[in-house]
């Protein structure tokens, strides 16, 4: 009978072990679960956010007679800066641009030699030509100084980030 009780004891145990090991693998999965469910709500938040943004563009320039009257900062509102400027500079801005490059021009292929071939301290040239409302991408680093009044320059030569 004593062998039998200290049986049924180191099974007690075990199961305890057991159920404490499983509640606080449950525990965890819940917390992690809630982080998940706390930043996809942050998510929807800022896609709902955007959504409105662009219908509340789509209706102003529906309302709008002719795209030349439309500016460079109406294509992109959501990332100001301190002084109320359009942060050209910012990753989303990038994507932008990349975005509207290949839907104008179709698919680019990279390869890794092409990124090779690039010279070490070369960058892309940022203008928004006044006149036509264009924004301008080019190797050129003086663009803005050939024709001062109608460009408008957002070039920095320290371009380290994506290198």
């Amino acid at each position: 009978m004593l062998i039998l009780d200290f049986v049924l004891t180191g099974l007690l145990v075990l199961c305890l072990v057991l159920s404490i090991y499983w509640g606080v693998l449950n525990r965890r999965r819940y917390l992690a679960n809630m982080k998940v469910a706390a930043e996809l709500d942050h998510v929807m938040g800022e896609a709902i956010t955007l959504v409105k943004n662009n219908q509340a563009l789509n209706d102003t320039l529906k309302n709008k007679d002719s795209h030349a009257s439309m500016t460079i900062e109406d294509l992109y509102k959501t990332e100001q800066r301190q002084d109320g400027n359009v942060d050209l500079e910012s990753p989303e801005m990038l994507s932008t641009i990349l975005t509207v490059m290949v839907h104008k021009y179709g698919p680019a292929k990279l390869s890794l030699k092409d990124f090779q071939r690039l010279p070490d301290g070369e960058y892309v040239s940022v203008y928004v030509d006044s006149k036509s409302q264009k924004l301008i991408l080019s190797m050129d680093h003086d663009l803005a100084e050939k024709n001062p009044l109608d460009m408008i320059s957002f070039t920095n030569s320290d371009d380290s980030t994506f290198h």
